[in-house]
């Protein structure tokens, strides 16, 4: 997270293709005042050529 309204991800470990990855994403958002919280989730594919670039 980067601040309450924007988050970053980042690749940890180089990938090798060709292959297929699903990324299932959460974001969690609270608001304490009015005892409310909510979810979204997003699911991102990326797909990797066989090539390095």
């Amino acid at each position: 997270q980067i601040n309450n309204v924007s988050a970053m991800l980042v690749l940890a470990r180089a990938v090798t293709g060709p292959k297929e990855y699903i990324l299932d994403l959460e974001m969690v958002s609270v608001n304490p005042l009015m005892n409310y919280q909510t979810s979204s989730v997003l699911r991102l594919s990326v797909y990797v050529g066989p090539h390095a670039f």
